[in-house]
Formats: C-alpha cells, sequence, structure tokens
C-alpha cells in the first residue's frame, strides 16, 4: 500500500492498527537512519537548515520495494521540507487531495463548535489526513494570507479570508 502512495494514516485504517506502528514496521532501521543522518552532517538535504536526529528520513522512490530502505533512496529533511516533498506528491493523487475550503470550512467548523482552534492533530483526524498534508496546506494558505497564527502558541490559528 505504502508504494500506491498511501499515507501512514491511510495504511493504518486499513489494517485496523495505528499509524506509528505502520511508521514502525516500514521505517528503515536504526543503523540506517544513523546512517542517513551521518551522510548528511545533520543537515535538511533540501534547505540545508541544522536538524541532527530529529530530522525526518525521506524515501525518494517508493515504486521499487527491493530498494525501499537502500540508502540510496533515502534522504534526511526537515519537517517543512519533508512537508512539502509529500504535498508534491499527494496533489498528483485525487483521493488524497484536501481542498483548501475544506481546510478552512474545518477550522471555522472547529472553532465554531468548541470555542477555540483545532490543533493540526485534530484538523488531521477531522479531515481524514496525515499531519503532514495538513501542515503543509496550512503554510500555503499561510503565504496566501488566508489564515495565520502566532508562532510557539497554541490553538491560535484564524482564518483570515474564506473562499466561495
Amino acid at each position: 500500500m505504502r508504494l500506491d502512495g498511501n499515507s501512514y494514516q491511510e495504511i493504518a485504517k486499513e489494517a485496523g492498527i495505528s499509524r506509528q506502528r505502520v511508521q514502525q514496521v516500514l521505517a528503515p532501521p536504526k543503523a540506517i537512519r544513523d546512517e542517513v543522518i551521518r551522510r548528511y552532517n545533520g543537515r535538511c538535504a533540501n534547505c540545508g537548515i541544522r536538524v541532527g536526529r530529529g530530522g525526518h528520513v525521506h524515501h525518494q522512490n517508493n515504486a521499487d520495494i527491493d530498494s525501499y530502505n537502500d540508502l540510496t533512496n533515502l534522504e534526511l529533511l526537515c519537517l517543512g521540507c519533508h512537508s512539502q516533498k509529500h504535498w508534491e506528491s499527494w496533489t498528483r493523487v485525487s483521493h488524497l487531495r484536501v481542498t483548501d475550503k475544506e481546510v478552512l470550512d474545518a477550522i471555522t467548523k472547529y472553532r465554531r463548535d468548541n470555542g477555540y482552534c483545532p490543533a493540526i492533530v485534530e484538523m488531521a483526524e477531522v479531515l481524514d489526513r496525515g499531519s503532514s498534508t495538513i501542515y503543509a496546506r496550512l503554510h500555503r494558505l499561510r503565504r496566501e494570507g488566508r489564515v495565520d497564527w502566532q508562532a510557539g502558541k497554541v490553538r491560535t490559528l484564524r482564518v483570515l479570508k474564506g473562499i466561495e
């Protein structure tokens, strides 16, 4: 299923197990992960920011099961670049696409129903998507001036401009 472009969350739902368990099973072994971190000197392969052990190990090619966790198929990325890489590939798969309107409507409804803003994890749950998908979409909406939040403060997400 991973090779079909499905997220860990979608695989977990289908298999009836937790997303974390799916990630454990599919993730590269610790020795491989450590080598990827060493190879990139603890820096994001895309933007160069220092991520150290907190970086995300990204599979560049999901098509070949035989080389899925090979060093040549792995790179170290920061959260933002990793989210962007997945966003670029997921937007090509229509059943994984979440629209701007869905995200903005979910924020508005959650805030109306609960009296406070949703966290990214809660939005991912409401929209049945992965957190990285929601994270990437929110950052794009922020660049477009449609949403905003206060960095470092929880539950400050707000809609500035909706979509008709």
